[in-house]
């Protein structure tokens, strides 16, 4: 697999000690628009 282009690094929300996983989600949707 090849990948090609910009990428921009992601961040990982934590709440209360752990991973945010509907704020994550939200993150992606963001970067891949």
């Amino acid at each position: 697999m090849q990948f090609k282009g910009a990428f921009t690094a992601l961040v990982t929300p934590f709440s209360g000690g752990q991973i945010d996983e509907e704020a994550y989600r939200q993150l992606i949707e963001w970067q891949v628009q």
